[in-house]
């Protein structure tokens, strides 16, 4: 019988990378009219979810099971996310570092 291991894990980027991202996110949300408390993660907890997909490489099955969302749901989180990264600079969301350099920069 399989069992489970739970455990604690640092991701590797500055605090204020993950607040400026919940911050395009919840600025996009606005935008989008989304009312508060419908959705099942906050604007923090999907930009930790995208940012360890982009930058640690985590499968998006253990991001949804990490965050007790459905798969689908990490799916479109996930591409929300980055939907948004893109419309703040397009040119920097295909590489780590220039991730890094616009979340940063954007404090």
């Amino acid at each position: 019988m399989p069992s489970s291991i739970t455990y604690t894990a640092v991701l590797d980027v500055h605090r204020g990378t993950a607040e400026t991202l919940a911050r395009f996110l919840r600025g996009h949300r606005e935008r989008l009219g989304t009312r508060k408390n419908t959705r099942s993660l906050g604007v923090f907890k999907q930009a930790v979810l995208v940012l360890r997909w982009f930058i640690d490489g985590a499968r998006l099955s253990q991001l949804a099971r990490d965050n007790g969302i459905s798969l689908p749901t990490a799916y479109r989180y996930l591409h929300e996310g980055l939907t948004t990264l893109a419309d703040h600079a397009p040119g920097l969301i295909h590489s780590a570092a220039g991730l890094e350099a616009l979340l940063v920069t954007a404090v």
